[in-house]
């Protein structure tokens, strides 16, 4: 028997509540998560454009440099490296002299012979160049062993160790890396390699 007047049972109940409760921050983390991830890719993928662009304009603005220009020797004291100078060699290897080094170029003898490591920052992109002289033989571009390089220096002598220049340059930002390489010579084509996509070499 139902009392006339007595209202009937409305609302939720406390486990009701929490229940929903529950739900609806299970619902706010899961989208948050999905923004934040969404957040994180597009930053990778422009940060991994920026190194490519950043990687690939530095390449075509030393393929277009002369290969030598005769170049003034440096005021004593100062650096003998010249990122803008006006010829390949100039700007990727000017001499084999250890007593010149500084910390953002310097020339070093390796396993492979003698080479010459520039590096600077290019809008927030890290690049570092690795500039080998290399000549043809019957087996393929060899490195010039450190005998025929140590010493030489641009502003000292217009006779060149060799007529091509093997380059490997590496853009970095954050954890982001790509790197490339390629031949520059006085007369041949430029030849680069994708080391990061392992393409096979073809000319420019």
């Amino acid at each position: 028997m139902r009392l006339s007047g007595v209202p009937g049972h409305k609302g939720f109940s406390l486990i009701e509540a929490l229940v929903a409760a529950a739900i609806l921050l299970a619902t706010c983390l899961t989208a948050s998560a999905i923004v934040v991830n969404a957040l994180g890719a597009s930053r990778l993928v422009d940060g991994r454009a920026a190194v490519d662009e950043v990687l690939a304009s530095e390449r075509a603005r030393l393929a277009v440099l002369p290969y030598y220009a005769l170049a003034a020797a440096p005021v004593d004291g100062a650096s003998c490296w010249d990122p803008e100078a006006p010829s390949l060699l100039a700007q990727v290897f000017p001499h084999g002299l250890a007593g010149r080094n500084t910390a953002a170029a310097f020339y070093r003898e390796d396993g492979e012979g003698a080479v010459f490591v520039t590096q600077r920052a290019l809008c927030g992109v890290d690049i570092r160049c690795e500039a080998r002289f290399v000549r043809w033989n019957r087996t393929g571009w060899t490195a010039l062993p450190a005998a025929s390089v140590a010493g030489w220096a641009i502003w000292q002598s217009a006779a060149l160790p060799a007529a091509a220049v093997e380059v490997r340059l590496t853009a970095t930002a954050g954890t982001r890396s790509s790197s490339l390489q390629m031949r520059l010579g006085a007369l041949s084509p430029t030849v680069e390699k994708a080391a990061c996509s392992g393409a096979a070499d073809r000319a420019v």
